[in-house]
């Protein structure tokens, strides 16, 4: 893949995602605010104060955020590869931004400064380290897509299809009210290899519906399994799914949801 098409996937995705638009503004923001810092420094437009204890505050502050901030970034979710590669690029320029924050909050000529300062890039990069053994233990989302054709209709029309993957059987009902909103419920079945954690399913609504739904999300049956959704958008969504147990033998697990989407005005009129 070239570096064009690299850059049109990484757009189109961050178009598609608010997390990873909130994650790129919270990268930018502190390498921005970091060459800032060290940019004052330089032209010695920002003077640190000599006090190491208001030197050692500021520093702590500058690495609790900055910690708090890769640890949302790099918190375990599903990810696609060239999502985990946007955020891993957003997690270097959020180090870049600690680091050079806190090598202009020190004087050059302080022997406890400079100590301190080692002391603290240790433990910055012990703590960032185990976020990224954190990040990388979480397995790759594996995308499932189903797209039964549905047609809106005064009653509830059912339609079954069955995916020839052997991963997803999905039913869907579909009905509109009398507010003209749009209701849909159906589920998907998931199966987990032996070994398997975790898995995302994506789940595609043709027509799209007339807005952004609201939805709901159980799992049927006794399998001991978390369900979340996930990214929402009026074409379908994603459903994360988490085992509590021993991932030791394959498990098959039904999720069951609800979408509810409002009227848009054109229906509304």
């Amino acid at each position: 893949m070239t570096w064009s098409q690299r850059c049109e996937q990484w757009a189109r995705e961050i178009r598609e995602s608010q997390d990873l638009q909130a994650s790129w503004a919270i990268g930018v923001t502190w390498i921005t605010l970091g060459l800032l810092m060290l940019s004052a420094r330089v032209l010695s437009g920002f003077h640190p104060e000599a006090d190491l204890i208001r030197q050692l505050g500021l520093s702590i502050a500058l690495l609790g955020l900055g910690v708090m901030s890769i640890g949302y970034v790099l918190r375990n979710r599903l990810l696609a590869n060239s999502e985990r590669d946007q955020v891993l690029c957003i997690a270097g320029l959020i180090s870049c931004g600690i680091f050079c924050g806190l090598i202009s909050s020190f004087p050059a000529s302080s022997v406890w400064a400079f100590c301190l300062m080692t002391l603290i890039t240790v433990g910055s990069t012990l703590l960032i380290g185990s976020r990224l053994l954190s990040f990388f233990a979480t397995d790759s989302s594996a995308e499932i897509a189903s797209a039964p054709e549905i047609h809106p209709a005064s009653q509830t029309k059912k339609t079954e299809s069955v995916v020839e993957d052997e991963q997803v059987i999905q039913w869907l009902s579909r009905k509109r009210q009398s507010d003209g909103s749009e209701v849909l419920e159906g589920m998907l079945r998931l199966e987990m290899a032996a070994g398997q954690k975790q898995m995302s399913a994506h789940a595609v609504f043709t027509p799209s519906l007339s807005s952004h739904p609201e939805i709901e999300c159980e799992p049927l049956g006794d399998a001991d399994v978390e369900a979340s959704i996930g990214e929402v958008y009026p074409h379908g969504f994603r459903v994360d799914v988490r085992r509590n147990t021993n991932a030791d033998k394959p498990l098959a697990v039904e999720i069951g949801f609800q979408a509810v989407a409002a009227a848009n005005s054109k229906h509304a009129a």
